[in-house]
């Protein structure tokens, strides 16, 4: 392995996209069966107190774990294995310190929430930290290097055995331990897998001139994921510590149950297309053409998954979860539209990294930060429902303006983007009307769950592709040219 990035070609950039993305569907897929197997096993104060915990723990890590290196060596094209080297050592450094801070404050948890095994279970999960930092860079070379399907196979391979472990502890009956030991076995597996895949070793070097080289980049990125935090998990800790664990069991179950098809998109776009871009960050017409082309794709794939998602929720959760999980539908449906715009939105800030501008997205964190969590405790004082309303707010006030640096520095309009997503736009009102259309008139027939779910997703979707495939939808032919550009073809005539 050298300093040198390979350049990428389309065939590349497509092998990749179809490799990671079955791999995503299948592994979300996957996790829908095993939070579903595991919903029917747990109670919902088993997901709340797992929730709050892995909340706490996503803060430890963003304020002292991850800081920003391994996107450093994702974005840079320059760095040699010597760099990466003292990368690695001090992502190890930081990575026990991250656990030995958290195992110091475990005791903290009790005055968090209030449950008899919750201090003894962040303590657990805290050695989780040093287990991440082991990989960190590996999982970054094999990124930069494009290794789509050893990324894809790690992938499955650590799903499987947080699979197996989880659900064979369930039935077992060890309740929330099988959430807990079935995630570390998972991420185990992946850090082993990371070094037997990566063939990277480092190097007894270590200097802080190298760290030095990349502090700007990474020390901004790593503030702005602090400030981030608070947007993306704020919602959670306040549910937890004021509503109690049933409450955040079932709003972290409706955010898990939305975050599923989602989670697979981002992940396409992170592992793929950033890295593909990155190569192509000094290339400003390239970038612009990438990034705005590929904004169009990821809303052709998220709009129908989060508005059926919304329209659909009572027969969803009957027909998965079950029946002692419906106080969630509400919370599905809010956190549907949540997600969807966050999805489309969040694709922007990550332009900033490409271009290495990680300073506009610091800026961006504190503004971004200040409004989500004025939502939230806004809307706390209605209980949990209150709190998904609050986020719908602050994400329909923050959509548009996320764009702003990103399509400044990419030289070009915010306008350039509504092309891009116009027919989109249409297409998914047109199946808002149609399946919930569907859902009146098979909900009074007294069909179950299943059925309703089928007739009306089916309908739907339908509607959806008949007016992208009818309008030659651009962003439908890109993806469909992924897998097929014999079909994508005949789409475009």
């Amino acid at each position: 392995m050298n300093g040198a990035a390979p350049k990428v070609g389309k065939e590349t950039l497509s092998s990749g996209v179809r490799w990671i993305a079955s791999t995503q569907i299948a592994v979300q897929l996957g996790r829908l069966a095993l939070a579903v197997i595991l919903a029917r096993l747990l109670v919902p104060a088993d997901f709340g107190v797992v929730s709050l915990v892995m909340i706490v723990v996503a803060f430890v890590d963003i304020a002292l774990g991850d800081v920003g290196t391994a996107a450093v060596i994702v974005q840079r094209q320059d760095l040699t294995d010597y760099e990466i080297s003292s990368l690695f050592w001090f992502n190890i450094c930081v990575g026990a310190a991250s656990t030995g801070v958290a195992l110091i404050a475990s005791p903290l948890m009790s005055h968090v929430i209030d449950h008899p095994d919750v201090v003894l279970v962040f303590r657990v999960v805290a050695f989780s930290f040093v287990i991440a930092s082991v990989r960190m860079a590996h999982l970054a070379v094999l990124r930069r290097e494009l290794r789509y399907r050893d990324l894809a196979v790690l992938d499955v391979a650590a799903f499987l055995l947080n699979f197996v472990v989880g659900v064979g502890l369930a039935v077992a009956g060890a309740g929330l331990w099988s959430l807990i030991v079935g995630t570390i076995t998972g991420n185990i597996a992946m850090t082993l897998g990371s070094w037997m895949f990566s063939g990277f070793r480092p190097s007894a070097t270590f200097r802080w001139a190298h760290l030095r080289s990349v502090a700007t980049f990474s020390l901004n990125l790593s503030a702005f994921r602090f400030v981030n935090f608070f947007v993306q998990q704020g919602d959670r800790f306040l549910v937890g510590a004021y509503l109690g664990a049933d409450a955040l069991g079932f709003y972290s179950q409706a955010n898990r149950l939305v975050r599923y098809p989602l989670d697979t998109a981002t992940i396409v776009y992170r592992r793929v297309l950033v890295p593909a871009m990155s190569r192509d960050q000094d290339d400003l017409a390239r970038l612009r053409a990438a990034f705005l082309r590929s904004t169009g794709v990821i809303a052709v794939i998220v709009v129908p998954f989060t508005l059926l998602a919304a329209v659909l929720a009572e027969p969803l959760i009957l027909a998965l979860p079950g029946e002692q999980w419906l106080p969630a539908v509400p919370l599905i449906r809010l956190l549907a539209v949540v997600g969807l715009l966050q999805t489309v939105s969040g694709q922007a800030g990550v332009l900033l990294q490409i271009r290495g501008r990680t300073d506009l997205l610091l800026y961006w964190g504190f503004g971004s930060g200040v409004v989500a969590m004025t939502a939230y405790a806004v809307g706390l004082q209605w209980g949990v429902e209150g709190v998904a309303w609050g986020y719908l707010v602050a994400m329909a006030v923050l959509t548009v303006p996320s764009f702003y640096f990103p399509m400044r520095v990419i030289d070009t309009k915010l306008r350039r983007l509504w092309p891009e997503l116009r027919g989109v736009t249409f297409a998914g009102g047109l199946l808002v009307a149609v399946s919930s259309g569907l859902l009146r008139l098979v909900d009074g027939s007294g069909t179950n769950s299943w059925i309703q779910l089928v007739v009306c997703s089916s309908g739907g979707c339908a509607a959806y592709l008949g007016v992208l495939v009818a309008s030659k939808n651009r962003a439908l032919i890109d993806l469909v040219a992924i897998g097929s550009p014999g079909m994508a073809q005949k789409l475009d005539r």
